[in-house]
């Protein structure tokens, strides 16, 4: 029999020196690695359940707390509603909602004694605007009302503004002679009323809220809805 080749143990011996002299090789630590693996996955989903748990919780308070809240909000808002809706079933003919309120144009006018003013002066206040002219039999007739409806208000709540179309000393006899005693005396001088609120005929009376806001009209004269008109003004205020 053919002895092996001598370089075979030696290779077989130098390769075993170079384990005995190097030393044994740490193989890598695989189920060390999924172990730890492993454990940061479970610590992960502690945490992922921690977090929904508090959001949960967080949720169960919010919902305890606001939800309530915005329903009894609902349920007063839907309140209101049918009880505007129910008044102004009960509104005259000529007193006409304006829906959805209507921003008014700026207007400039003066008073008697020439001092120019704005409805923009009257913020925070239920205006009762009334374009009128000492021609016009209507607005003869209701003149004496509207002195009546401002009588019934606080001017610091609720102001009856009658915008006139006539020149200030017509204004003037005019109330002279008619005794108009609660109403202030407004002059549209520069005749821009008519087409700033898109009037179609005189009287007009436009009420706004204290936003500055149109939220009814009345074409014609309001002098047989003087009451209604009252009580319509009453609620305005009452709302605030």
């Amino acid at each position: 029999m053919a002895r092996p080749p001598r370089f075979l143990p030696h290779l077989r011996f130098g390769f075993r020196e170079e384990v005995r002299e190097h030393g044994p090789q740490k193989t890598p630590s695989f189920p060390r690695k999924r172990e730890s693996s492993c454990a940061a996955s479970a610590a992960h989903i502690k945490q992922t359940a921690i977090r929904s748990e508090m959001s949960h919780s967080s949720y169960a308070r919010y919902r305890s707390r606001w939800i309530p809240a915005f329903a009894g909000m609902t349920v007063l808002g839907i309140a209101l509603f049918l009880f505007s809706v129910a008044h102004a079933s009960n509104l005259p003919d000529n007193i006409q909602l304006t829906t959805p309120p209507q921003h008014v144009a700026p207007l400039v006018f003066e008073d008697a004694n020439g001092m120019q003013h704005a409805l923009s002066d009257y913020c925070g206040r239920v205006v009762v605007l009334n374009v009128w002219a000492s021609w016009c039999p209507s607005c003869v007739q209701e003149m004496a009302s509207l002195d009546t409806l401002q009588s019934a208000f606080d001017p610091q709540r609720v102001i009856v503004v009658p915008l006139s179309e006539d020149h200030s000393d017509a204004v003037g006899a005019f109330y002279h002679t008619h005794k108009i005693a609660h109403l202030p005396m407004a002059i549209d001088t520069a005749g821009r009323a008519p087409q700033a609120f898109h009037l179609r005929g005189l009287p007009t009376t436009l009420v706004i809220d204290p936003r500055g806001f149109e939220i009814a009209r009345i074409e014609g004269s309001a002098d047989g809805s003087l009451s209604q008109l009252i009580d319509f003004i009453g609620q305005q205020i009452s709302y605030r």
